[in-house]
């Protein structure tokens, strides 16, 4: 059962480090996607924290719940 175990976690660590490089890649191509209206928002006065919900709309409370939830159910 020990095999199985470590097996186990060492695919849950490599699938949250596939996770955190496809949300990279994702958040960097939206940027690079909207480099021109982040820019014009810099411009009109919007803040870095406004112009990241905006953009980015990223929900970050729900999608670390649902990645610790998901790691979670793996590992008991």
């Amino acid at each position: 059962m020990t095999p199985l175990a470590s097996t186990v976690v060492f695919i849950s660590a490599m699938a949250f480090i596939i996770e955190l490089i496809i949300i990279y890649l994702v958040t960097s191509m939206i940027v690079e996607k909207n480099k021109s209206t982040i820019s014009l928002m810099k411009i009109f006065g919007y803040r870095k924290k406004e112009v990241s919900s905006l953009i980015l709309n990223i929900r970050r409370l729900s999608s670390w719940l649902g990645s610790s939830l998901g790691y979670r159910s793996v590992l008991h």
